[in-house]
């Protein structure tokens, strides 16, 4: 009896010998993937779509994979079986890749930016004496989300004798009469406050 025992379990190891190298070779054949690029950013309400075409490195080269595309939040972007990105919402999506084949995965951080979709101000109306000043505190929304090169607002006043203002919306009063002051954003959102200027 114990023979028989001893001999199942000389079997047994001879057959983890034989394996043990084939598993060895599967996971040193194992595939290793790297999307590219592995942080991008796209605008939304820019005259064109705010897309983007992702790739895959696959590592080592000829490595058969069969790749499973997703997306952490399709409210944000969503991804088709090509690696095509298309953006939604602002906010943080990541895209992942995942081969089926190994379970090798890689991710791309996707920032989802867009153009100031609303422009407020402190006022629409305001009576101010001649030399005094207002602060018209202009608001872009959604602020975080909008890049840094589409905050400018370009201000201007229908009559710079009766008031002015500056690049930050600050206005001062001049002298006698009634002037618009206007504050539009780079996409053409536009804001007007009525000046009143008396003595």
């Amino acid at each position: 009896m114990r023979m028989c025992v001893r001999a199942r379990l000389s079997v047994l190891s001879c057959l983890l010998l034989l394996l043990a190298p084939l598993s060895a070779c599967r996971d040193a054949n194992a595939a290793v993937l790297v999307v590219h690029p592995g942080t991008k950013e796209l605008t939304l309400g820019l005259p064109f779509r705010a897309v983007a075409q992702l790739s895959v490195e696959v590592r080592p080269a000829g490595t058969h994979t069969r790749l499973e595309w997703s997306s952490s939040d399709t409210g944000i972007a969503v991804v088709d079986e090509r690696g095509f990105v298309t953006a939604l919402a602002p906010g943080t999506a990541r895209i992942s890749v995942r081969d089926a084949e190994s379970g090798a995965r890689s991710v791309c951080t996707l920032k989802v930016r867009t153009l100031p979709q609303e422009l407020s101000i402190r006022a629409n109306r305001a009576e101010l004496r001649a030399g005094r000043k207002l602060n018209l505190s202009p608001k872009l929304s959604p602020a975080p989300y909008i890049p840094t090169l589409y905050k400018t607002i370009t201000w201007s006043s229908s009559r710079t004798d009766v008031a002015t203002v500056d690049a930050r919306g600050r206005v001062t009063a001049v002298s006698p009469g009634t002037a618009e002051i206007t504050g539009q954003t780079v996409n053409g959102l536009t804001q007007v406050c009525v000046v009143e200027v008396r003595d």
